[in-house]
């Protein structure tokens, strides 16, 4: 997974990451541009199934439960 900056479009690194649940997750960032140096906080979600899972009955329960 690649993450850019917003600042000036670089690569950046995920130095951590914060599971808020099950499908969502806070990523603490850091550009690679020495030039920038921008740190921020980005969010990874679940967002839906393209084709469903062997494990589909497990899968929904767990995203139902907080």
């Amino acid at each position: 997974m690649r993450v850019y900056c917003p600042a000036c479009g670089h690569i950046c690194t995920i130095s951590s990451r914060t599971e808020i649940s099950n499908i969502l997750s806070r990523l603490y960032c850091v550009c690679l541009n020495p030039e920038c140096a921008h740190s921020f906080v980005s969010t990874l979600a679940y967002s839906h199934t393209l084709s469903p899972s062997a494990f589909a009955a497990a899968i929904s329960r767990r995203m139902a439960s907080p």
